[in-house]
């Protein structure tokens, strides 16, 4: 477990992130950080995947029955005999594009994508 954030940690977090993807490791990010905004893919996860030509994979859940914790998400946990469901988008591979902002787009798409595809999952 890595644990980082642009306001602590975040240096040493990268530096290790960069040592995992290189050695031929995967990582599991919360892309949109602990501070939100939703969706909004941070610079750490940017950066690595451009200095490492990691491919990102993104992910999303939702729980038919839950309780809900609002901060700048809405972060659920599954209560017990619900359905849980888990969407993997398609992988944006950091080759095809050219910086950081199509890389950020690409990641933020998916991830909304992947998401709408859970939600409906579960309402439909």
């Amino acid at each position: 477990m890595l644990r980082g954030s642009g306001s602590r940690g975040g240096s040493k977090a990268y530096m290790e992130m960069i040592r995992v993807l290189n050695d031929g490791g995967k990582l599991f990010i919360t892309p949109d950080g602990s501070q939100g905004p939703e969706y909004e893919v941070k610079e750490g996860a940017i950066k690595s995947a451009l200095r490492t030509e990691a491919i990102m994979v993104p992910v999303s859940g939702q729980a038919s029955r839950g309780w809900e914790i609002r901060n700048w998400d809405t972060f659920v946990i599954p209560k017990p005999f619900g359905r849980i469901v888990h969407v993997v988008g398609y992988p944006v591979d950091v080759k095809d594009l050219a910086e950081g902002d199509s890389v950020k787009d690409a990641i933020t798409a998916g991830m909304i994508k992947a998401q709408e595809e859970a939600d409906a999952w579960i309402s439909g």
